[in-house]
């Protein structure tokens, strides 16, 4: 069993039993965690330090999660990420042995800025196992701090796509408005319209407003992952009637057809929005048959 100190206990004791039983050190658990592994997660600095003075090797250990880098990215101790890179910077690099994550994924989806700003300025662009890179992760958390830093560090992640999904596509399914006009803001002349459908289908008017704000033909088009709908057909089926209402003074187009020959009148009735039906049926032309 790994033996390590409590947080307040003197750093010379643990020097004394290492110094009297090294191998204490490259104990393991059950999970294959060394006492490094314990330190980095829990924070202790001083303990770090004092185990790396006397096995820097132990860096490259991994137990059932991946290296004690990951414990200290996963948790946010910027000290102790920034001790253990000092001893090996190419660990930036390494992954988790499930889900394939970098140390840098494992910041950016719990929001640790600041240990992202000393591992985002290495050249890594890892995808995990869902093919998402650090910049899908945050931009779905909703983290703006991190979103920005890695942008400054990597904007070409904002392009890399994960499972017909990018970054924008993340942010704008979340409701995450700040993150999609921070997205938007590094690439404006590139809408994802994808991500204006999944905004549409959450219900996020806020975004889907912000989305046209930027690129206004994308109301006029069709997504055929979405058999063949707009952007208001998708709100109708899903009888988000707050952004039906912001959609109609822009949408010349409620006779508008899917694939299956259905207007958003007919997504609606089909799917029993009667708040919807109400509002679409005297604004839809023509005779609808339900």
């Amino acid at each position: 069993m790994c033996c390590i100190p409590q947080p307040r206990q003197d750093t010379k004791i643990l020097w004394r039993r290492l110094a009297h039983s090294p191998h204490l050190i490259d104990e393991v658990d059950a999970s294959g965690s060394t006492p490094l592994h314990l330190a980095a997660k829990a924070g202790h600095d001083k303990v770090v330090a004092l185990l790396l003075l006397h096995k820097p090797s132990l860096v490259d250990v991994k137990d059932s999660k991946g290296t004690a880098l990951h414990e200290a990215a996963e948790a946010g101790h910027e000290g102790i990420v920034a001790r253990l890179l000092a001893v090996k910077s190419e660990l930036v690099d390494d992954v988790r042995r499930r889900f394939r994550e970098t140390p840098l994924h494992l910041a950016a989806k719990n929001g640790h800025d600041g240990v992202v700003a000393l591992l985002a300025c290495n050249p890594q662009d890892a995808q995990d196992t869902s093919g998402q890179t650090a910049l899908h992760l945050a931009a779905q958390a909703g983290f703006g701090e991190v979103v920005a830093r890695l942008l400054a560090y990597r904007p070409e992640l904002l392009t890399v796509v994960s499972y017909s999904t990018t970054p924008l596509c993340k942010a704008a399914a979340n409701g995450h408005r700040h993150v999609v006009a921070l997205l938007l803001s590094h690439k404006p002349e590139s809408v994802d319209p994808y991500a204006l459908y999944i905004a549409a289908s959450h219900g996020h008017h806020h975004v889907v407003a912000l989305l046209l704000e930027h690129c206004p033909d994308l109301i006029k088009e069709k997504n055929f992952e979405y058999r063949g709908r707009n952007v208001l057909h998708v709100a109708a089926m899903r009888g988000h009637m707050k952004l039906i209402v912001d959609l109609l003074p822009r949408c010349s187009f409620l006779d508008d057809v899917d694939l299956e020959g259905r207007t958003p009148l007919f997504c609606a009735a089909h799917a029993g929005h009667e708040e919807v039906v109400e509002l679409l049926f005297p604004l839809t032309p023509g005779q609808v048959s339900f």
